[in-house]
């Protein structure tokens, strides 16, 4: 009986010792990245105090403890002989012979086939490499490793500055505030406005139906509420406004535009329906009136009554006639090409599949032009927006009522009453009365979203203005300059333009070099910076109590006052050359009254009443100007600076 010799297994021994100190090197560079990044940690809160010094020691004791675990599990893992003559027989490319040696050595009682495979794999034991078999490379996560000692030396080298030592102990290191966040500062009158905004959007999003739309304008109105509160910076508040704007544009792109054309194509439609049924007139009002959700309703009654079967024979001839009517005028282009190219195909495969022969190429040709139209048609009705595709359906399912009405007339037993597509068209109406209201108030959001970016805009210009309103050495209002004039107040500004000082002129002076005065009765009082109303020396910044001589007091102020008789009285001296006598001539007349009642404006309409009573119900008569003012602006093309003040004389002149 042959057996494994000794180079063979030596070889084995080799390649397990090998495979073990690379497990132990892989397993303790792991466990050192873990316990050092902790020791790490723990190393940096020493430093900056935020821990006792004394917590260090355990966490680098329990880091090479780790380390140690690892190493020794690695160490004492199991490798097989049969395990590292496999890998033997990979590196050195023998194709099992080293394995199935070591497994045929094993046996209790190998066959002569296998002691031969033995004694061939004890041939080829010199080609066998125990370094190529088991390598020992650099480990897969050392870089990581050097990485964390060299955070450590700097952790350990680095220095935190020390507060000022009190008594034996020392103060907690305090760290600076991180800077204030800036928020939107806006006018008194701009709060108060988007206070009311607040409400009105609240108002209009309680009574939204479509939930897109209702989202939108929720988010909207928090916007609105974060200006009005303060509770927002102006980066945050662009952001949002830009995020409305994108997504009322994905909207109104998913809906599409032209639902004014839609309900115009509508009410033609309902106005060509000639002599209506009284059944199907409020439907037909409903839709002259471009009032979508009344005409839900009309169409939801009209369901009833004919799931119900309360429409005689006549009533629902009337009605089929009415119903095809309107889908002949609800039909659009799209859909009169889309139907004549439907008859020209179903034309073509009847005379296909009738003469197959005499089927020629023309009518091929003819049949793929119409495919191909078809299809176009298709593609443009996916491409065409929401509101289009829901009107094309509703003229489907009207026709489709119509013609089922039609069958049942005709005597056709099996044929069931049309309400299922009734209570479809009673959807799509519905669904138009969303989208009709949701375009309303999209429009009228993008309006406030420029008055938001209007407010926005003011508001830094504020902030801008009130950083350059100091001196240019840090002087304040109370500043001055070298002949003691106030350079930086808004109170002195104002004063000079109160004056009517012209913009070259200089500041405290009026037209003659006099000073701004107020006139009450037969006092004048010269105001001046640093003066008081009774004329005494304030005081201010920079002065005694007393100041220099004010510019402007002499004769020429004493000749003013004395002309100034009172409120109403006298002249102002400075006016040059003489008065101009009045040129028209008068003409003394005498008109002589009349006596009498007067002329009675009560009228009596004796016609009033001739056509019977009122057969609709009160409601509000003054107008929406809500799309009004919209429409006006974009008509106009009113300047976005400008466009809150034409709402908010919209919003003035609104009934209470």
């Amino acid at each position: 009986m042959h057996r494994p010799s000794g180079p063979l297994l030596s070889l084995c021994r080799r390649v397990r010792w090998r495979t073990r100190a690379r497990s132990a090197i892989e397993r303790g560079v792991l466990a050192g990245l873990l316990g050092g990044g902790v020791a790490l940690v723990v190393l940096v809160l020493v430093r900056l105090r935020v821990l006792e010094a004394g917590a260090l020691g355990p966490a680098l004791g329990a880091a090479a403890a780790t380390v140690g675990l690892a190493v020794l599990s690695g160490l004492l893992r199991r490798v097989s002989d049969l395990q590292a003559a496999q890998r033997l027989d990979r590196a050195a490319g023998l194709h099992d012979r080293l394995g199935s040696a070591i497994a045929f050595g094993a046996r209790p009682e190998p066959t002569p086939m296998e002691e031969a495979a033995i004694r061939d794999a004890e041939a080829h034991v010199g080609r066998a490499d125990p370094r190529a078999a088991a390598p020992l490379v650099w480990p897969r996560r050392g870089w990581a490793l050097l990485a964390v000692a060299a955070l450590g030396v700097g952790a350990w080298l680095m220095v935190v500055p020390v507060g000022p030592a009190e008594g034996r102990g020392l103060s907690p290191l305090h760290f600076p505030r991180p800077p204030a966040r800036q928020r939107v500062t806006l006018a008194p009158e701009d709060r108060r406005e988007l206070a009311e905004e607040a409400v009105r959007l609240a108002e209009q999003a309680a009574a939204i139906e479509d939930p897109e739309v209702r989202s939108w304008v929720a988010e909207l109105n928090e916007l609105v509420r974060a200006l009005q509160e303060g509770r927002i910076t102006p980066e945050e508040a662009h952001a949002r406004i830009a995020r409305l704007s994108r997504a009322r544009d994905e909207w109104s792109e998913k809906v599409g535009e032209g639902m004014q054309e839609l309900a115009s194509r509508a009410r033609e439609a309902a106005e060509a329906v000639r002599r209506p049924h009284r059944t199907t007139s409020p439907l037909l009002e409903a839709l002259r009136a471009e009032q979508w959700a009344a005409a839900a309703r009309a169409m939801r009654e009209l369901r009833e009554k004919t799931e119900r079967g309360d429409l005689s024979g006549g009533e629902a001839r009337a009605v089929q006639r009415d119903l095809a009517a309107l889908a002949r005028g609800l039909e659009s282009e799209r859909q009169a090409r889309e139907r004549k190219a439907k008859r020209e195909r179903d034309r073509l495969k009847k005379k296909e599949a009738e003469a197959k022969d005499r089927f020629g190429r023309r009518d091929r040709d003819r049949l793929a032009k119409a495919e191909r139209e078809l299809e176009r048609l298709r593609r443009e009705e996916q491409g065409a927006g929401e509101a289009r595709r829901q009107l094309e359906r509703l003229q489907r399912e009207l026709d489709r009522a119509a013609q089922d009405l039609a069958r049942r007339q005709q005597g056709d037993p099996d044929q069931q009453p049309s309400a299922e597509q009734m209570r479809r068209a009673e959807d799509i109406m519905r669904r138009l009365g969303e989208l009709t209201a949701g375009q309303r108030q999209m429009r009228v959001a993008r309006g406030r979203l420029i008055d938001l970016e209007e407010m926005m805009r003011r508001a830094g210009q504020q902030v801008g203005q009130g950083k350059d309103g100091q001196g240019k050495d840090g002087q304040g209002e109370g500043g001055q300059d070298e002949g003691g004039q106030d350079e930086g107040g808004q109170r002195e500004r104002f004063l000079v333009r109160a004056g009517g000082d012209e913009p070259g002129g200089k500041k405290g002076q009026g037209k003659n070099g006099q000073q701004p005065e107020t006139r009450r009765g037969d006092d004048v009082t010269l105001l001046s910076p640093g003066r008081s109303k009774a004329g005494g020396v304030k005081g201010g910044p920079g002065q005694g109590a007393q100041g220099p001589p004010v510019p402007g007091q002499g004769p020429g102020s004493a000749r003013l006052g004395a002309a100034a008789d009172g409120i109403g009285e006298g002249h102002d001296p400075r006016v040059l050359g003489e008065r101009t006598e009045q040129q028209a001539a008068g003409v003394e007349d005498q008109v002589r009254g009349s006596e009498g009642a007067g002329p009675s404006q009560s009228r009596v309409i004796r016609s009033a009443a001739s056509r019977g009573f009122a057969t609709q119900s009160w409601r509000a008569v003054h107008q929406d100007y809500s799309q009004v003012v919209e429409q006006a602006l974009e008509r106009q093309e009113i300047p976005a600076g400008q466009r809150r003040y034409v709402r908010r004389y919209f919003d003035l002149i609104r009934p209470r």
